[in-house]
């Protein structure tokens, strides 16, 4: 059967536009911009927990959220001076795996909040998002079914005769395994812990690629790796302010002490090992330097080589990420290329496109690599066009239909777009 594909090699950023509001005050004066006053600061800000997390956020008996984070946030926002409370989120909400890429989820995106605490910094995620300094040390590990049933080594480089699962949106994923040198075979991505560990009892898996250290009813092998960047830190969209006021607050609290004291506190408090970070680092400007410069985020699906993709070790690389960070850098503007799925973009119902919801929804402000047409003109602004675009049509092997791409009358073939 005959298959067509549409070319989208191109193109051209989609830019959103509201076209009868700018139409109507094409000629109006800007408003007058409010002065935001940093030392007042009426926003309260909002961390996300999925709660299942002892010790670290999890529901006590009485079902009220508990556990460090908890602790550790209200002990740096009052040192910050801010308003926060923490609310409970599917982790899911704050990332994803999707065929082997990870992805921000709608929660962070959309900013039903500001930052996700207890994710790890790493190569594959540094594109997409932005960390706070780090508190946490952490590993990765290997776990299997009790009594290691497949026989499985983590200290050999060659685990393509194995199944490895990982759960979604984990730093402990196969970007990972490739930094760390190893050959693998079969990945299956675990919607949570529980599928994770049917997989190793059912033999489905072979071995649980994680940062866990213990979990109840498997076999933590003692060998341990390395996924992190840094350690643990609180993940949040690319371009937030949270770390430009978070972080000079975390750094009082270590130089005082009460970090320590904190981590002391939490671990006969929970009756658990809290791994705090013995000397944390430091790199976020402080509040005072042009925090409020906005970041233009630019939309990538990692899946168009060479124009955008990620490399074996995860990170966002290609032509359209080095063109967008080139004229960004022309124009005096910051800019980020993130990870996010082609039908944030652009979707096709019913045949028609319509524009996705992260463009619609302000997740993004442009996405790279989009032809300009007449039937995306009703939904979408362009900038000007720095690729040439082609179609093309495309067969199965032999052209079994006997397609001929030169005739006018396609009225007898199936296409597929």
């Amino acid at each position: 059967m005959a298959s067509m594909m549409y070319g989208h090699f191109s193109l051209l950023f989609v830019l959103l536009f509201t076209l009868d509001l700018t139409l109507a005050c094409r000629r109006c004066p800007d408003p007058p911009k409010p002065v935001e006053d940093e030392s007042h600061d009426k926003k309260t800000w909002l961390f996300a927990v999925d709660g299942r997390r002892q010790p670290y956020n999890f529901l006590d008996n009485d079902g009220e959220l508990v556990g460090f984070d908890v602790d550790f946030m209200h002990a740096v926002c009052k040192a910050a001076k801010k308003q926060c409370k923490m609310v409970l989120s599917e982790f899911t909400e704050c990332i994803y795996t999707h065929r082997d890429i990870n992805y921000p989820g709608r929660g962070l995106m959309a900013e039903w909040f500001d930052g996700c605490p207890g994710f790890v910094t790493a190569v594959d995620r540094e594109d997409t998002f932005d960390f706070t300094d780090p508190y946490f040390d952490t590993y990765a590990s290997y776990t299997v079914a009790p009594g290691n049933p497949s026989s499985f080594d983590p200290t050999s480089n060659d685990f393509s005769q194995f199944k490895i699962t990982h759960l979604t949106g984990a730093v402990t994923n196969s970007k990972c395994l490739a930094r760390l040198k190893k050959k693998v075979g079969t990945i299956i991505v675990a919607a949570d812990l529980p599928e994770a560990k049917a997989l190793l009892l059912n033999r489905t898996a072979d071995v649980l690629f994680s940062p866990r250290s213990k979990i109840p009813g498997l076999e933590v092998l003692p060998y341990r790796g390395r996924c992190d960047n840094g350690g643990t830190a609180i993940m949040t969209k690319k371009g937030s302010r949270l770390a430009s006021w978070w972080n000079p607050a975390f750094k009082s609290l270590v130089e005082s002490g009460e970090f320590d004291r904190l981590c002391d506190a939490s671990r006969a408090k929970y009756n658990s090992r809290i791994r705090c970070k013995t000397s944390p680092t430091h790199s976020i400007p402080s509040d005072s330097e042009h925090h409020h410069d906005k970041v233009w985020l630019f939309s990538a699906s990692g899946r168009r080589a060479p124009f955008n993709y990620v490399d074996n070790e995860g990170r966002l690389v290609g032509f359209n990420v080095d063109f967008v960070q080139k004229v960004c850098e022309v124009a005096g503007r910051k800019c980020a290329t993130v990870l996010t799925e082609f039908t944030e973009c652009t979707y096709t119902h019913r045949n028609v496109n319509f524009p996705g919801r992260g463009l619609m929804g302000g997740w993004i402000d442009a996405c790279t690599g989009y032809g300009d047409t007449l039937d995306r003109e009703n939904s979408f602004d362009f900038t000007d066009a720095y690729l040439m675009s082609d179609s093309f049509y495309s067969v199965a092997p032999g052209n079994p239909s006997g397609f001929d791409s030169t005739k006018s009358d396609f009225s007898n073939f199936t296409f597929s777009k």
